[in-house]
């Protein structure tokens, strides 16, 4: 009796577990859905995605402030206008000024509550002698990164907009 056996199949079991991890690192990755629309969304402000994502482990010990940035950056935090589009609740309007649709970037930044909020930010800022310069929405989502006092700055920024999301819900 003649038994056949393909290439592949013998390839196969010649394959040592080095082997196979070698072939999956070599496959081409393609970066998550949400980091692709930050990238389009913000290309000036994307420069090193490594420093971005570990920014939360290099500022702060704190888990929910961690946990909170990653869902920020993968997309998944929940305001009113995705609940109100899954039918959860009946208004998509912002809960702090009721006139326009709270979406993220209205939630934590164009909303003109929490514009008097980050103004008050940077004010106590600058009477500490700590110079915040340029701070828009793309700084406070991703990472504020030309200054001096980096970790500090970035750790308060990373508090700010987690106390504004958690006094929304």
């Amino acid at each position: 009796m003649y038994i056949y056996i393909d290439k592949t199949k013998s390839d196969l079991l010649k394959a040592s577990s080095k082997l196979l991890y070698k072939g999956f690192k070599t496959k081409k990755q393609t970066p998550p859905t949400a980091k692709r629309k930050l990238k389009d969304k913000y290309p000036e402000v994307i420069e090193d995605w490594k420093n971005i994502y570990s920014l939360p482990f290099t500022v702060t010990l704190e888990t929910k402030i961690r946990e909170f940035q990653y869902k920020l950056l993968s997309g998944i935090i929940f305001t009113k206008e995705s609940l109100f589009r899954f039918k959860m609740i009946e208004s998509p309007m912002c809960t702090f000024c009721l006139k326009e649709v709270e979406y993220l970037e209205h939630l934590l930044f164009y909303c003109d509550a929490t514009k008097d909020f980050w103004r008050a930010f940077s004010s106590w800022l600058s009477n500490q002698n700590v110079s915040l310069d340029n701070l828009r929405f793309e700084n406070t989502l991703l990472v504020f990164n030309n200054n001096e006092d980096f970790i500090i700055l970035n750790y308060l920024i990373l508090l700010g907009k987690f106390f504004l999301f958690i006094n929304v819900n």
